[in-house]
């Protein structure tokens, strides 16, 4: 979903906070899973394995593999960069170059549970892989993490202050699908009425973090509430199922998130490989 300010979603901060600096902010892109995946799925389905979506996260072999896809983020973002852009154009990348199919992991936080960087933020986002079975966060967004692929229970307690944070099921959980109310910024704006402004903070009412896993073509939290509607039996918001990447939205985060981006329009789609011809269009990873 395009809308003229759709990095607004990151932060409860106002338009002049939000571009006034953070040099070291939750500009950047983390993720976060389910700490114990492996278990959970007792044998019926593979690690990783996202079945509200339908979609496998890729399960690597060593973390010697994980370094090496975490190495292809690009260093170029900039400091006003935004969590969820910078999150894009990695994954992006990544897929681009590795054909491998990541996760993104939302951490939402509460009154609780929130970022020391800045306590004005609603939310959190980075790639995801599994090594092993076992879930590790590629953030490069942060010096704490030393660009290594990160177990997702230390990323977890880094921003959320919490290893436990509550893993949202919307699909099969009401509540749940509730508390993503707050993917937008007030409890009367829906993803189909959207035209700006922030997504809140979670109330502390399960547990002071939550995490939401899903595919690596949904970019904000409004695209991701707005596919739990659809699959809750909201036919309308059908057109917000992401089986992809979308063109024009990989190149609007790429111009948001890197220093060559910032108004060079020919700049991002030269370095995401689209060049200057319309054929390579979404790159579908169909599943």
């Amino acid at each position: 979903m395009r809308t003229n300010a759709p990095y607004l979603n990151c932060t409860l901060a106002s338009l002049t906070l939000l571009f006034g600096g953070f040099a070291g902010g939750l500009w950047l892109s983390t993720a976060h899973a389910q700490p114990n995946a492996q278990t959970v799925d007792s044998g019926l389905q593979p690690a990783g394995f996202q079945s509200d979506f339908n979609y496998q996260v890729t399960n690597l072999g060593s973390l010697q593999e994980a370094q090496q896809l975490m190495d292809m983020e690009s260093k170029e973002t900039t400091s006003k960069s935004i969590c969820a852009n910078r999150a894009e154009v990695w994954s992006f990348d990544i897929a681009r170059k590795a054909n491998v199919q990541l996760g993104k992991v939302f951490i939402h936080f509460t009154a609780l549970g929130e970022a020391d960087e800045n306590g004005e933020w609603a939310y959190h986002v980075a790639p995801y892989v599994l090594v092993n079975g076992k879930e590790y966060v590629l953030d490069s967004g942060f010096g704490v993490f030393n660009r290594q692929p990160t177990p997702i229970e230390t990323w977890e307690k880094y921003f959320g202050k919490s290893e436990q944070c509550v893993v949202l099921d919307p699909r099969h959980n009401a509540s749940h699908l509730d508390l993503e109310k707050n993917n937008m910024p007030s409890d009367w704006i829906t993803p189909l009425t959207y035209k700006s402004g922030a997504c809140r903070q979670y109330p502390t009412t399960e547990g002071i973090c939550y995490i939401r896993k899903v595919p690596m073509y949904y970019t904000y939290p409004i695209n991701v509430y707005a596919a739990d509607l659809y699959y809750s039996g909201k036919p309308e918001y059908e057109k917000f199922i992401e089986t992809g990447f979308k063109k024009d939205d990989v190149i609007d985060s790429c111009k948001q998130a890197m220093t060559f981006g910032f108004k060079l329009e020919h700049s991002c789609k030269n370095y995401l490989g689209f060049g200057d011809d319309q054929t390579s269009d979404s790159h579908h990873h169909h599943h």
